[in-house]
């Protein structure tokens, strides 16, 4: 686990592929944005070291949908935008920024735990536990998925 928490594990020039690869990501999405009614590069741009924006590499996390379907609503001329609700199971397969990820972006969100809904432990999902998940859990059940073996 010392291993994943040390912002050091890669190299300068993985951290630079990173930041690359964000300005990559944005620069696509304004691209695409100029032929939609709904923008939201611009949050993304001024929320994303404060809160974390995505589950994974690729999914919008519940903060990040709200103010999505809060931005369509306003546009739509819906009066009860702000009363958006989403369903957290939205998050079941929410990851851990790696350290160095978050070192590389300025990222100064924290994450105690990930997968907080204590709904996951329904059948055919890809958690052995229930509810919220802390780091050594989540590096245990990557362990036992990946590589089909438990770690005590």
């Amino acid at each position: 686990m010392a291993e994943f928490l040390d912002v050091n594990i890669v190299s300068e020039k993985e951290k630079q592929q990173v930041r690359d690869h964000f300005d990559e990501k944005m620069e696509s999405l304004r691209k695409r944005e100029e032929k939609w009614d709904v923008k939201i590069r611009d949050y993304i741009l001024e929320n994303y070291q404060e809160y974390k924006l995505f589950t994974d590499l690729s999914h919008p996390s519940l903060k990040l949908m709200s103010e999505i379907c809060r931005r369509i609503g306003k546009t739509l001329g819906l009066r009860d935008v702000l009363e958006i609700q989403l369903d957290s199971d939205y998050e079941m397969v929410e990851m851990y920024v790696m350290p160095w990820v978050k070192d590389a972006l300025g990222l100064k969100f924290s994450e105690k735990y990930v997968r907080s809904n204590n709904r996951l432990n329904l059948p055919n999902r890809n958690k052995l536990g229930d509810g919220r998940m802390g780091l050594r859990e989540y590096i245990r059940e990557y362990v036992y998925w990946k590589f089909g073996k438990f770690l005590d």
